[in-house]
């Protein structure tokens, strides 16, 4: 029988299992130090008569950063303004590294999921505008290829921003832009050059702005995105200035020789 027997009150809840569990008033001892001993060894979290130091031992205890560069950037993302905000909300509400690690995933898979849903649907964009053209063109849809191919070699892929653009967008088999890229080709195998009663000397100052707006609206997005409200209008303001400075002997905004008048 358990030595516990005759020091435990008769009425005492759990009786029956102490005195299975316990052999001695010793061993009951025992285990109450080594209960103590781990709840002791715990952290303790601080109340609203803490002071700033405990609230802040008890935080970096818990595996909070110091500061909000102590949250590892995600691989694959760089060090732009969204990433700093989210590191610095993180902080402000005492965001632990493996919450971190958590929710850094959730981000990497967020931005894999829209980088993807954005290929496919450049892809299905540009798959569709590659049907157009070839209905537009029929069998001379090889030959009208190779005319814009020319162009675009000859003057988008000569400017870095344009090139990029096109890179990105997939814009250079949009049907408009292709068609305009033609229509570049065929000045340049006629190899047409503007008169000087044509050029700037009639047209004065009025040249250079109609190019220089054209390039501006060559680089908003409303342009090549024809999902843009104001695509259609912009499209149209562009076309027209391309028609205007045609009709002087140029070749479009992307005459050479109106370059020098184009600015970012």
């Amino acid at each position: 029988m358990s030595g516990l027997n005759e020091h435990l009150p008769i009425d005492m809840d759990n009786r029956d299992n102490l005195l299975e569990k316990f052999e001695s008033v010793k061993d009951l001892a025992k285990s109450y130090q080594e209960l103590s001993q781990k709840l002791g060894s715990g952290t303790r979290v601080p109340n609203e008569d803490s002071t700033a130091e405990e609230w802040s031992e008890f935080h970096t205890k818990q595996g909070v950063p110091e500061g909000a560069d102590g949250y590892i950037t995600p691989e694959g993302f760089g060090e732009d303004q969204l990433m700093g905000d989210i590191r610095n909300v993180s902080h402000q509400n005492k965001v632990t590294l493996k919450q971190w690690e958590v929710l850094a995933n959730a981000i990497v898979k967020n931005k894999e999921s829209g980088d993807m849903a954005r290929a496919n649907e450049k892809s299905e964009a540009i798959e569709g505008w590659k049907k157009t053209a070839a209905r537009i063109y029929g069998e001379d849809l090889e030959k009208k290829s190779a005319l814009a191919e020319r162009a675009l070699n000859h003057f988008i892929n000569n400017n870095e921003d344009l090139k990029t653009i096109m890179e990105e967008s997939g814009m250079g088999h949009h049907p408009a832009m292709m068609d305009f890229m033609v229509q570049m080709g065929e000045q340049m195998a006629d190899d047409k050059t503007p008169s000087s009663e044509t050029g700037l000397s009639s047209m004065g100052d009025s040249v250079g702005k109609l190019a220089e707006r054209g390039r501006k609206l060559a680089l908003l997005r409303s342009l090549r995105d024809s999902r843009d409200p104001e695509h259609e209008e912009v499209l149209k303001e562009f076309m027209d200035i391309q028609k205007k400075l045609d009709d002087a002997g140029y070749e479009g905004v992307t005459d050479p020789r109106l370059q020098s008048q184009w600015s970012v």
